[in-house]
């Protein structure tokens, strides 16, 4: 069936379609980011797309590929995950933002990897997550890790990094050191497609086989439940 929103009574959102026509790129959008003044950027198939409210303009990476994360610092700095490349956003002497690859830190083996699908700037450093390697820059040095099988996605959730590894569980990093959490393994054979903050303990966790689940991480203790709601069968 097909919808129509009224957008003339008191109460109802405002919305605004922009087509790719009007903001010069790709019609896949990756990911969203806004920085602490208000402007908006959107990792495109083209670039990272910088928009102003007023003007859109593209940012090519190094390798001109589709950009499938962004994450920005406390200081502001935008991170950027591509594909096979990996960098920032810093501006020029004439103030204008320009990509910087971050792959000139890592030794020419390790350089051979494909989509960076989870970027998180963090305050134990930022992380780049790809299925088969995760990195991770900290003081202009970067971390290798790499699974036992592969990985799937990645959260940072409740200051805190977990990523699911097939066939093994969730994982969280502790350090220098990704370690199973206690139950982790329920999750060897999902993928995890979401997982948000429900409260300072407690974590939401959304799979694509099994619906829902609630982790409980009180003093590193972690217990998990399903979240058992009207919308679970529809949700899977």
């Amino acid at each position: 069936p097909m919808f129509a929103l009224s957008q003339t009574q008191a109460g109802t959102p405002f919305i605004k379609n922009y087509k790719p026509n009007d903001y010069g790129a790709s019609s896949e959008n990756w990911t969203i980011a806004q920085n602490k003044s208000g402007v908006m950027y959107f990792g495109n198939a083209k670039g990272i797309l910088e928009y102003d409210g007023a003007n859109w303009t593209l940012i090519p990476t190094a390798n001109n590929s589709v950009v499938r994360s962004l994450s920005i610092d406390s200081s502001g700095i935008i991170y950027v995950g591509a594909l096979g490349e990996f960098g920032y956003l810093a501006s020029d002497e004439k103030g204008i933002l320009k990509y910087h690859s971050l792959l000139n830190l890592l030794p020419d083996n390790e350089k051979d990897f494909a989509d960076v699908w989870k970027t998180y700037a963090t305050p134990e450093g930022v992380y780049f997550q790809t299925f088969t390697k995760l990195f991770r820059l900290k003081n202009n040095k970067i971390e290798l890790w790499k699974p036992e099988t592969s990985f799937h996605f990645s959260y940072y959730v409740n200051h805190q990094y977990y990523i699911n590894e097939k066939g093994i569980g969730l994982k969280k990093m502790q350090g220098s050191q990704l370690h199973l959490i206690n139950g982790g393994e329920l999750f060897s054979g999902q993928r995890i497609y979401s997982m948000l903050s429900y409260s300072e303990q407690k974590i939401l966790i959304a799979t694509r086989e099994r619906g829902l689940y609630l982790m409980n991480t009180i003093k590193h203790a972690t217990s998990i439940t399903p979240l058992n709601t009207a919308v679970n069968d529809q949700l899977i």
